[in-house]
Parts: C-alpha cells; sequence; structure tokens
C-alpha cells in the first residue's frame, strides 16, 4: 500500500485541469484511488482518480494596478 497524499475534506484539482473537488475518502480496495465529489450545473457528481493524476489548488495571485 502506497502512501496516501491527500486528506479527506481537502480540496483537489487535475492535474490536466478542470474544477475544484474535495477528497471524500480512499477507496480501500486499492489504497491509492482518491473518491472525489463536486458540483456540476448544481449536481453532485463523485468519481474516483489515481491519486497522482490529483494536485492541491494553486493559489490565485493577485496583482495590483
Amino acid at each position: 500500500m502506497s502512501v496516501q497524499k491527500f486528506k479527506t475534506g481537502e480540496r483537489v484539482v487535475l492535474i490536466s485541469g478542470g474544477p475544484a473537488m474535495t477528497v471524500v475518502k480512499y477507496d480501500p480496495a486499492t489504497g491509492e484511488e482518491v473518491v472525489c465529489q463536486w458540483f456540476h450545473n448544481n449536481k453532485l457528481e463523485e468519481k474516483a482518480f489515481h491519486q497522482d493524476v490529483l494536485e492541491h489548488p494553486r493559489p490565485i495571485k493577485f496583482f495590483s494596478v
């Protein structure tokens, strides 16, 4: 079993882009699949992703003029 990179309740995004999602749990069968939830068009979506395709969202930088 590998090291779990995320904790329940953390916000994550796909490395390739997409909406911010919330980590719900790790799939106990694999230990590396992260079950995530997010809203799309006011509908709650849920899907499992391998932890290696997820990252923490990057902070938004604001620039003053």
